[in-house]
């Protein structure tokens, strides 16, 4: 530019920056007009509010969010979004990119005319084409959490180039968006809708219709607004891919009433049902006009003039009545439009062989040429392509499986999804439904009808099983049985708002206080009954619900109450109502110490956590935290406190005096809850209330001494603001403070805990159902008395603490241990046998060492207890038979096995065995040996680790597993695989089966331990919790208790369920390898 050239001035901004052109569309809130954009220089499309629609406030608000949602939808196929400009503080218009084209209703209307280049431009390939970029633009949007909500042909453009764009997004909706403007806007004037002949009826006051008639859902047309979802949407496109087939929408009406009852009804013709004798070609219809689908003369686009019977399948599974029935995502409807593209059969139809047969032949046109001539030989040859084609499609859904197991494992819970989804329904085994499953392991909603539609609080009930008490939005609050899904009891405090509860520790008070009522109430928690009230402040603006503003102590004789408008804490006496002090506290979060002659709390944006003395206010302890808290809890006993902070650390306190436990970062984003599970594991929810709902949020499961992760619970439904969590420490139930609220279950808490010291345990096992051998202090193994499982007690003389390797025969009493190959002291004897009576327990016999590495990797009695099987490990590898009578060896066998037991109806030998791979991998061997001579009668190789073995009572069949995370149940005389399943993320080293039912036990490095009905891999129980990895399991002779022992500083007992067990939370996805398996430190 030469130097003395002016320099060019800014453009204008605002409104002078545009020029109007020629008007495009118009509509009842708005018109779309061309302009040209003077500061790039380019032309674009303006939608400018009506002077009527924009002197409306919820119109201009419904403006505004579709200018928001264009701009969060930033997608190939969905009309993209330029500027938006406010004149006088109201929004005037947006600009956005301009398509020159035409609607896919305009193109679907001339194919009706029959006009000549329109039918040699859009055949119906073309149309299914557009219509899967359509899927493929609602699919993204759905991911975002962007509903449409009227979907219909004239909303979809077709430019000049072929590029496909879903345009007027003015009814979308953000998923569980609780803002007024979506349920209290007014009524809408009705918009002219030349798509097929009749007005739009849009509305948008709750329980009245939103959409266009002939496109909405049935529960649209319903007016159950509260229903419309995901599915909706692809019941609209249903409606599209109708009209694309037939050129009619689904449904048709003189009148939108008429229109309404119909999709109500489900009264749709399919489209298969039009006929070809109609003498309307060419022929125009008049707005109103409906005619029958036989007298319709149907399709000049499409080859044969009928539609494809897939293609009519297809659109009434989208289209049906029924939401359950419908496509369950976007995607798979597209994929289902993909396979008769590709010749495939779609799901819709069912197809049968001959089909089946039929679309192969169509695929392999050669191929069926060819065969023609030698038709015996084809027919071997086609049903050898089939299943070669079934092989393909079974490797295909085995690397989705995989790439969502992969997925999963990286907490990518889309990708996990979107990987799943992919998979045929056909090809959906166990190994797909139990990650399918992972995708929400929370136990659904809690519907309680009157009480978590508006739900304000949560608050467990000490003390009383799945018990909580649920706040409702207009004064009542329900006391509820989670498990049984009933309402025990209501309460009505009289006073509609935010309200907010306070339960006592011992179960007996609950207090009541509502943000605009000028008292707060305590009542029988058993009866309901109101006790006392109390005068407290009150606002007229609603609380912020991540205040706590009342707390009770352990008895309920002191009440904490805060102001919601001022900084001021006052502590009442809740027999006398007096005020005993007030301090200037507003606090975030309250918790009484288990001593209870403090107060702990914390405020937001403060970096202290203060105790303040119950007795005059004064300050009993204040401890520094490293960063501002976000929540905050105390343990089940109230002996500890845990603050999760913003910077993502924890920080565990003790309550009594304020010194610092423990303090460690565990997550990268905000702790924004964090709570005790009932076996005082930590509980946190990561994020904070600005992020994006899109983004997946998951429950993390920490180990209170170290906060290592034991696992992750995804399921988390979308929210807005902050989301408290009250678990009921008595069984285990975890609420949410949603509407309704979210029920999980943490199973961590043991009926009997054992803390023998040290961390290493090799085998635990019942003798009755009330006598556990296991180890106890010291690293010995004894009897334990469970009567009082609570207060398990030694009995008798301890065995050698070097004999850590233990088997027993409940019929007869005997009891075997061996020496460990890990004891670090020598052995003076390498196994004894032991008769155990209800006096006590004899030794019957002894074998010494023969060598300072004579050590035992497991033993095992054959099912009448007359041999008992001793699995050496190396360098020895053997397997060594001995006389029960006498001890005497009767096989000594080299044979390199990790474990080995009796089994089959001959009483063999079955061994398991792993070994190292050049490429680092393993592989594992089941052999199965004639227990006589040491035959080997059969043998088989497997792909992966195998590290646990155990059979069936009655020796007939015989569980095994390891590293794949799968269980095999073998026939125990063929090794004939009879059931696979997966069963865990972690690698399985324990399996036990149950003594009477066909249940099978199992135990992982996910640290957890299942139950399973293991003919058709049901999962009955989950228990979590657990600190290492198990290493062996054993049931009562009552099947009733489940006892576990490993890596573990804890011997742990679970008591099974005695009604019909709930399905639990999947177990957590953790390590695999056999020598890296977390070691769990005691907490504190």
């Amino acid at each position: 530019m030469p130097a003395d050239s002016p320099a060019p001035s800014p453009p204008p901004l605002g409104v002078e920056n545009y020029q109007l052109g020629a008007e495009i569309s118009s509509g009842g809130m708005g018109s779309v007009l061309e302009a040209t954009d003077g500061k790039l220089k380019r032309t674009v499309a303006i939608k400018v509010m009506l002077l009527e629609a924009n002197a409306n406030a919820a119109m201009r608000q419904r403006f505004i969010r579709e200018a928001e949602v264009l701009a969060l939808l930033a997608h190939p196929n969905i009309v993209p979004i330029y500027d938006i400009v406010w004149e006088g503080g109201q929004p005037l218009f947006y600009s956005m990119k301009l398509v020159k084209g035409r609607t896919l209703q305009a193109i679907l209307t001339d194919l009706r005319k029959e006009v000549p280049e329109v039918l040699r431009d859009f055949p119906l390939t073309r149309l299914l084409g557009i219509f899967r970029k359509v899927c493929d633009a609602i699919a993204f949007a759905h991911s975002q959490g962007v509903l449409h909500r009227d979907l219909k042909p004239e909303n979809i453009m077709v430019g000049e180039f072929g590029e496909v764009l879903v345009m007027d997004w003015g009814l979308a909706k953000r998923q569980n968006d609780e803002c007024g403007m979506w349920n209290d806007e007014p009524e809408l004037p009705a918009a002219s809708d030349s798509s097929f002949g009749i007005r739009n009826s849009s509305f948008t006051l709750q329980g009245s219709v939103l959409g266009t008639p002939q496109y909405m859902s049935p529960e649209q047309a319903r007016g159950s607004m509260a229903e419309v979802d995901e599915l909706s949407d692809i019941y609209a496109l249903g409606g599209i891919l109708y009209a694309i087939l037939t050129l009619r929408p689904p449904v048709e009406g003189k009148t939108a009433l008429e229109v309404l009852e119909k999709v109500s009804k489900g009264e749709i013709t399919a489209p298969t049902a039009f006929a070809s004798q109609s003498g309307s070609r060419g022929k125009v219809f008049e707005k109103g006009e409906v005619l029958e689908a036989k007298l319709i003369r149907p399709l000049p686009h499409i080859r044969g003039a009928r539609v494809p019977t897939a293609l009519s399948a297809v659109a009434m599974k989208a289209l049906h009545l029924d939401k359950a029935r419908r496509y369950d995502s976007v995607t798979t409807l597209s994929t289902d439009i993909e396979a008769y593209q590709n010749g495939f059969a779609t799901r819709a139809e069912d197809a049968g062989s001959m089909k089946q047969l039929q679309l192969l032949l169509l695929r392999h046109k050669v191929v069926t040429v060819s065969l023609a001539a030698l038709l015996l030989i084809s027919l071997g040859f086609v049903w050898k392509v089939m299943a070669s084609e079934r092989r393909a499609q079974q490797s295909l859904a085995t690397a989705q499986i995989a790439l969502a197991d992969v997925a999963f494992k990286e907490g990518d819970i889309t990708s996990m999804t979107n990987a799943l989804e992919v998979v045929p329904a056909a090809l959906r085994d166990q190994s797909w439904r139990y990650l399918s499953a992972k995708r929400d392991s929370s136990l659904g909603p809690i519907m309680i009808p009157g009480f978590c539609e508006q739900v304000t609080d949560v608050c467990a009930v000490p003390n009383a099983a799945s018990q909580f008490a649920i706040a409702s939005r207009d004064g009542r609050i329900g006391i509820v049985d989670v498990a049984s899904k009933k309402l025990l009891r209501s309460i009505d405090t009289g006073h509609a708002g935010e309200l907010r509860l306070s339960n006592s520790a011992d179960g007996k008070r609950l207090l009541a206080r509502t943000s605009s009522a000028s008292e707060a109430a305590l009542y029988d928690l058993t009866t309901g009954e109101k006790l006392k009230t109390f005068a407290v402040s009150h606002s007229e603006a609603a609380a912020h619900p991540y205040l706590q503003t009342l707390a009770l102590n352990a008895t309920g004789t002191l009440a904490a109450i805060a102001d919601f408008d001022t900084e001021a804490l006052h502590l009442i006496e809740t027999a006398t109502g007096v005020v005993r002090w007030t301090k200037p506290f507003r606090p975030l979060r309250i918790a009484c110490a288990s001593h209870g002659h403090a107060l702990a709390l914390v405020q937001h944006q403060d970096y202290v956590l203060r105790g303040l003395k119950l007795t005059d206010g004064s300050p009993a302890f204040l401890g520094r935290l490293n960063a501002h808290p976000h929540s905050m809890a105390a343990s089940p006993d109230h002996a500890r406190i845990v603050i999760g902070l913003i910077s993502g650390d924890l920080e565990v306190y003790h309550s009594n005096n304020g010194l610092l436990i423990k303090r460690r970062r565990v997550a990268a984003m905000p702790i924004a809850q964090v709570a005790y599970s009932a076996g005082s594991n930590l509980i946190t929810l990561g994020g904070s209330a600005s992020q994006s709902l899109a983004v997946d949020r998951s429950l993390s499961f920490l180990h209170p001494g170290d906060f290592a992760p034991t696992g992750t619970f995804h399921g988390i439904t979308a929210y807005t603001g902050h989301l408290p969590l009250s678990v009921n420490h008595t069984s285990g139930h975890l609420l949410t403070q949603q509407s309704p609220p979210q029920l999980w279950h943490f199973p961590d808490q043991p009926l009997a805990e054992m803390l023998p010291g040290g961390d290493e345990g090799w085998s635990c096992h019942f003798l009755s159902d009330t006598e556990l051998l296991a180890r106890i202090a010291g690293g010995l193994r004894a009897r334990l008395d469970l009567s009082a499982p609570r207060q398990p007690k030694p009995m008798g003389t301890p065995f050698a603490k070097s004999h850590a390797i233990t088997a027993v025969h409940p019929a007869t009493g005997l009891i075997a241990t061996a020496y460990s190959r890990n004891s670090l002291t020598t052995p003076g004897s390498a196994l004894s046998l032991w008769q155990s009576t209800k006096d006590g327990v004899t030794e019957k016999w002894s074998r010494p060492a023969e060598r300072e590495d004579d050590g035992t990797m497991h033993l095992d009695f054959d099912e009448k207890g007359g041999r008992l099987l001793r699995t050496t490990p190396q360098p020895r590898n053997r397997l060594i038979i001995h006389d029960i009578r006498t001890g005497d060896v009767l096989l000594d066998l080299k044979h390199d096995a990790y474990k080995a037991i009796f089994a089959g109806s001959h009483g063999h030998i079955i061994a398991i065995s792993s070994e190292l791979q050049p490429d680092n991998t393993q592989k594992g061997n089941i052999t199965l040996l004639d227990s006589k001579d040491g035959r080997i009668l059969a043998s088989q190789d497997h792909d992966s680790a195998f590290y646990t073995l155990a059979a069936y009572p009655d020796r007939r069949i015989i569980a095994v597993a390891g590293s794949d995370h799968f269980v095999m149940i073998l026939d125990a005389d063929t090794l004939a695989v009879k059931h696979r399943f997966r069963a865990h993320e972690g690698m399985i080293s324990a399996v036990c089966f149950h003594p009477t039912q066909p249940l099978l036990a199992t135990g992982s490095t996910d640290l957890s331990l299942k139950l399973w009905r293991y003919a058709d891999a049901t999962l009955l129980q989950t228990f979590i919790g657990i600190e290492g990895m198990p290493r062996s399991l054993t049931f009562s002779p009552n099947g009733r208790h489940l006892a576990t022992d490993g890596r573990d500083r804890a011997v742990r007992v679970f008591e099974l369920e005695s009604r019909a067990p709930h399905t639990t939370q999947a177990a957590p996805s953790s390590r695999t390898d056999l020598e890296q398996a977390p070691v769990r430190r005691s907490p504190g």
